[in-house]
């Protein structure tokens, strides 16, 4: 959840250590949910709405944009091509990009220029970065695929956390 960031983990596991003290300094699954919990709603509030902006505004057939933005989430590198979001793509949403011009250089100029950017590109070579570690974290966190279609669903913040809880295996 703190995309292996020291700071971020650090914080974590302060909301943790709090309600393990409430706790009688015991934690358990649902003490360790429950600090997790509380510093999502701490710490990212503010970047679930930018990401949320960088959406489509309107439900489109396919979409592109939430599914170039949910492979956004997919990627592990911290400066990531054109070229990995589409290998990723095509994997990912093998139906609707097959023969067709995908056009991620251009999406993903409009995200890292839009009012409220979630990547910035490197003036040095054709790579991307987010903006704040904490995009890539609230996209894993909201957005997810259909499993019966190619369609990009937004999370809202509660149900994220109810969803996440019921798969706390995961941390």
């Amino acid at each position: 959840q703190s995309d292996r960031i020291p700071q971020y983990i650090q914080e974590l596991c302060l909301y943790v250590a709090c309600e393990a003290e409430k706790n009688n300094w015991k934690i358990n699954d649902p003490i360790a949910i429950d600090g997790i919990k509380e510093w999502v709603k701490s710490s990212l509030v503010k970047d679930i709405t930018r990401v949320e902006s960088n959406l489509n505004s309107i439900a489109t057939k396919i979409g592109r944009r939430n599914q170039v933005i949910y492979c956004l989430g997919l990627c592990n590198k911290y400066d990531f091509s054109k070229q990995d979001i589409e290998i990723l793509l095509k994997s990912t949403f093998s139906e609707s990009s097959k023969g067709v011009a995908l056009n991620i250089a251009q999406i993903l100029a409009d995200l890292s220029s839009s009012l409220h950017p979630i990547i910035t590109k490197s003036p040095s070579n054709n790579c991307y970065s987010f903006i704040d570690p904490k995009f890539r974290i609230v996209v894993r966190w909201l957005l997810f695929k259909r499993k019966d279609s190619e369609e990009v669903l937004l999370r809202d913040f509660d149900n994220a956390l109810s969803l996440w809880s019921k798969n706390s295996r995961k941390i």
